[in-house]
């Protein structure tokens, strides 16, 4: 395996899982009296292993670990004792998950349905009656614009605001949030996380368009964050305007109290009855002093300027950092994103296009980089005239970046709106590396009904 980012989780999900039975066993042995320190550091390990497989789309290997975490949180919560029987459990889905690890390439394929059956049995057993149901009964939370966002069972909403915690659905934005400041989400996941408890997370690439458009210069990526900072504090942690701040309205029978932060953000109802979900209890005062906000944000920084090993002066995700056009985070020159819309018209030159009439090919080499989109966009929209069905073949390709990713979905949806297939082939190490790193996973493909596009691998 060749890929830079599926060894680093690999080797940092194996050291998360070599003190894990110890921990267990020794949890087990203690039954009643265990110390609650040892179940939190194996729901760690689970939750932590949960979110990167979900970036990396290593989606078996998410779905046991989300499994195991409800598992060991109930444990954490005392509504599930640490009994042989259920230690055994757990150990057993942890065993299948070390498998899973050491396979990363087909773990996609491997069957875990045991593991998960048994414990979502432990989980919606321990509960009453009335709530078993909320283990397995999903609800959705919507994206601004209406769309189905996310699906979150109505255990887990509700676990997400325990201890009076809020819900927030977060919107930042990969070229300017992250990217420019050369960051990845996973830095962001690991600062964010230490703060409060991220559910999930997706790319929206409906904001991309197609190639008749002007480039969005904005991918969205949206963050399904819980905390216990309320609306007007909760900036400091998050480092994004407020309007990109979308807080998650309680909804359920027995729920009296409107949000009066209600934003589109919000849960949409399912056809069954949902679970009973308590807002967050009022406070006195929670206006924050200018210097303590201040403080917050310097100290958001630190944490991502630790995490990605850089300077804490240049890391801050806040607008007034934000790079001018033409100009990066090492303070070197590239070529603005507005040349792919604004520079005139020119005939592709060092893409290959072959074929015409039913089927034709486009030869991609080299980097695949923004210096090249106004090139790259012309090579697209030539192929796309001239053939029915266009393979963008990747050949010799050593790096591909978010402005080159745009302009290939937005091929995509060119070619979906003239009855043009446009499909990835060849050597899609390069492409799927990246799309990883910027949480592009098969759900993603799968909902954007994109499977055409790229394997289901990516």
């Amino acid at each position: 395996m060749d890929d830079e980012i599926l060894l680093m989780f690999q080797e940092d999900t194996r050291e998360s899982l070599a003190g894990v039975e110890a921990r267990l066993l020794d949890i087990e042995e203690a039954g009643e009296d265990h110390d609650p320190e040892l179940v939190h550091e194996v729901f760690r390990s689970a939750h932590s292993i949960k979110g990167s497989a979900g970036f990396l789309a290593l989606d078996t290997i998410r779905d046991l670990s989300h499994k195991i975490e409800t598992v060991l949180d109930m444990m954490r919560t005392q509504e599930l004792q640490p009994t042989k029987g259920v230690i055994n459990v757990v150990l057993g889905a942890f065993d299948r998950l070390g498998e899973l690890v050491e396979d990363l390439a087909h773990s996609n394929l491997m069957d875990v349905s045991d593991h998960v059956q048994a414990l979502m049995a432990l989980a919606s057993g321990s509960l009453p009656p009335e709530r078993q149901q909320s283990v397995t009964t999903m609800r959705r939370v919507a994206f601004p614009d209406g769309r189905t966002g996310f699906e979150v069972s109505e255990h887990d909403l509700a676990r997400a605001r325990v201890g009076g915690n809020y819900l927030y659905l977060v919107e930042y934005d990969l070229i300017h949030d992250l990217q420019r400041k050369e960051q990845t989400p996973f830095d962001l996941l690991a600062v964010l996380g230490k703060s409060g408890m991220v559910l999930d997370c997706r790319v929206d690439l409906g904001a991309v368009g197609d190639l008749g458009q002007a480039p969005a210069n904005y991918v969205p990526m949206y963050l399904l964050f819980a905390c216990i900072l309320e609306p007007d504090m909760v900036k400091a942690v998050l480092q994004v305007d407020q309007e990109r701040i979308h807080t998650v309205p309680v909804e359920g029978e027995g729920s009296t109290q409107a949000d009066p932060t209600l934003t589109q953000g919000s849960l949409l109802s399912p056809a069954a009855p949902v679970l009973d979900m308590e807002a967050p209890l009022p406070q006195e005062d929670n206006s924050l002093d200018p210097d303590e906000l201040a403080a917050m944000e310097r100290e958001f920084d630190l944490a991502m300027a630790k995490q990605t090993g850089g300077a804490s002066g240049d890391v801050a995700l806040g607008p007034e950092s934000e790079p001018q056009a033409g100009e990066t985070v090492s303070g070197e020159e590239s070529a603005p994103l507005e040349t792919i819309a604004d520079s005139p018209e020119q005939e592709a030159t060092g893409f290959e296009h072959q074929g015409n009439g039913d089927k034709g090919s486009l030869l991609l080499r080299g980097a695949l980089t923004i210096d090249r989109a106004q090139e790259l966009k012309q090579a697209l929209l030539a192929a796309l005239d001239t053939s029915k069905q266009v393979d963008l073949e990747f050949r010799d390709v050593v790096s591909v970046d978010l402005a080159a990713l745009q302009l290939l979905i937005a091929a995509f949806q060119s070619g979906k709106a003239r009855g043009i297939g446009v499909s990835c082939v060849g050597d899609l190490g390069p492409l799927l590396d990246f799309a990883r790193s910027t949480g592009f996973t098969s759900d993603t493909v799968k909902l954007y009904g994109m499977e055409s596009f790229l394997p289901s691998e990516a």
